[in-house]
């Protein structure tokens, strides 16, 4: 018996974004060619709303590849760990670096003025370029959108928060911070909002990715001087304490069950995960959760290597964390405490999609962002 002829137009369609939706999210390069099939399909790829249900249905993306810069150089290349390699142009700006990122936006800073930086949209190529303010020494770009799901948003309005180290002031001896928030919709930065904290003589943060949980941004302090909150709705920062034997192990921040402020580093013991936990008292206590040995779930550390894993970032609102060995560079999910390995070799990683980024600075000379399939769809509009 003939199958049954589709009467409606809108039927196809239906028909065709069923297809399309179950390409799995490791072969990338089917959607990408299907998008050049016909203008009807290449609307459907690059909408937001096929995005959202793609997302929806494939979950958490694999890692495509990454993007390459020395810490005296340009962000100048990809480096692909599938066959999908995007066309979006890479900013040729002189000694850039990556601040953060997250969102669907790479926020770049420049080595030689400490004072310019830029926002940067991989997919459409944009740059949004900041003057103020003078000198920041952390930073975070995210949307600022309220309720937005932030699957497709990279072309929306942003905010750019900066934290600006003004030393001890007038015979003080504690370190000022400002914070201020830069608005693409107004173009304006906020009054800054400040706090003191401990003597320090050099650069306070650790350079360690910063967390966004809610309208909260996460910061972590050097010196055993805590964790700094910069709260977004009510322009206002604290300070968290952070135990000293977790300071002591160069600490990673994630985001716990129920939007809880966790840490994870890694000390002899292994993987350590702890969450905090707010009392009745308005302190944050901290709780471990377990120690995990990677090496026992998988061989991820040369026999004989007398150096540990390095944590180098995480994925906001995912269990995936980045980790870097001399065998290579992995990911680790937390949850299902699984492995998966790349073939690239770094101790400088930022993550990158386009819902959730993240920052990490070492001592050494790359950094990598890396890109998931959840930011190539809308990739299809310009290949």
């Amino acid at each position: 018996m003939a199958p049954p002829v589709v009467r409606e137009l809108w039927e196809m369609e239906e028909l065709v974004e069923k297809i399309l939706l179950s390409i799995p999210p490791e072969e990338p390069e089917i959607l990408v060619r299907a998008s050049l099939a016909c203008k009807p399909w290449c609307r459907l790829l690059s909408g937001n709303a096929f995005r959202s249900r793609y997302l929806a249905l494939h979950g958490t993306a694999p890692v495509l590849g990454f993007l390459q810069s020395w810490v005296a150089g340009d962000l100048e290349r990809f480096v692909p760990t599938k066959k999908f390699c995007p066309r979006s142009p890479i900013p040729k700006l002189k000694s850039t670096f990556v601040h953060d990122c997250r969102h669907g936006r790479v926020l770049l800073g420049c080595l030689q003025q400490r004072d310019e930086a830029v926002v940067w949209d991989p997919v459409s190529g944009r740059r949004t370029e900041l003057r103020e303010p003078d000198y920041f020494c952390a930073a975070a770009v995210l949307c600022s959108v309220d309720g937005c799901d932030h699957a497709a948003c990279n072309s929306g309005p942003f905010s750019v928060a900066c934290i600006e180290d003004e030393g001890c002031v007038d015979d003080d001896e504690h370190s000022l911070l400002l914070a201020s928030v830069y608005s693409s919709y107004t173009q304006k930065w906020t009054s800054p909002a400040c706090i003191h904290i401990g003597f320090v003589s050099d650069d306070c943060f650790m350079g360690r990715p910063s967390l966004l949980i809610g309208k909260q941004l996460y910061f972590l302090l050097d010196h055993g001087l805590g964790i700094l909150r910069y709260d977004l709705s009510r322009h206002r920062l604290s300070v968290i304490d952070l135990p000293e034997k977790l300071v002591e192990h160069n600490p990673l921040l994630i985001s716990g069950p129920g939007g809880r402020l966790g840490v994870v580093h890694q000390d002899k013991h292994g993987l350590c995960v702890v969450y905090s936990r707010w009392s009745i008292d308005g302190e944050y206590r901290w709780l471990y959760s377990r120690a995990i040995d990677l090496n026992m779930l998988r061989p991820i550390v040369h026999p004989m290597s007398s150096h540990p894993p390095v944590l180098a970032g995480s994925l906001e609102g995912t269990d995936l964390s980045i980790v870097v060995t001399d065998l290579g560079v992995f990911t680790f999910d937390r949850k299902s405490l699984s492995l998966r390995s790349f073939r690239v070799r770094s101790t400088d990683m930022v993550g990158f999609s386009s819902a959730h980024l993240s920052l990490h600075e070492l001592q050494h000379h790359t950094r990598y962002v890396y890109l998931d399939t959840s930011y190539m769809i809308p990739m299809c509009t310009i290949v």
